[in-house]
């Protein structure tokens, strides 16, 4: 065997070593398991809290192992829940429905009212032209008069 020189390597593998492996549940024994003196729940939240342990999930209720009547009462309720979830929903969206067609016909009265003052401003704006080009040039429509 060769002698090895302390590198910076060996650092690198002494901090590696050292890290504590994430476990996947409690109440395990063996290698480093079985603490009983209570410590385990504090390590377990200070693992958490250092993101080494993925924190447990809550359960949903199953309704796999229940019996026929009870399931039937379990599936009912989550109907009821479900029908009422959705008459709501749909009670909502109406709602919404009403207040966008509210808004819609408020738009389309506004739209219609700026139609009209547009069409009436272009007409008072062809008969003042008119009435500029008459004031400005009188002759022109006096030797009109004349020629006739």
């Amino acid at each position: 065997m060769k002698n090895r020189h302390p590198s910076r390597y060996d650092a690198f593998d002494n901090e590696v070593n050292s890290l504590p492996m994430p476990r996947s549940g409690g109440g395990s024994v063996g290698v480093g398991g079985g603490n009983d003196d209570g410590s385990d729940s504090e390590n377990d939240e200070e693992e958490i809290s250092r993101g080494l342990v993925v924190p447990e999930r809550p359960l949903a209720e199953s309704n796999a192992s229940m019996e026929q009547e009870a399931r039937l009462d379990a599936l009912s309720r989550t109907n009821t829940e479900l029908a009422r979830k959705l008459a709501d929903a749909e009670r909502t969206l109406q709602m919404r429905l009403t207040q966008h067609e509210e808004e819609l016909e408020e738009c389309q009265v506004k739209i219609d009212e700026l139609r009209s003052e547009l069409a009436s401003a272009n007409r008072e704006e062809k008969e003042l032209r008119s009435k500029d080009v008459r004031v400005l040039f009188p002759f022109l429509y006096n030797e009109r008069l004349m020629m006739i």
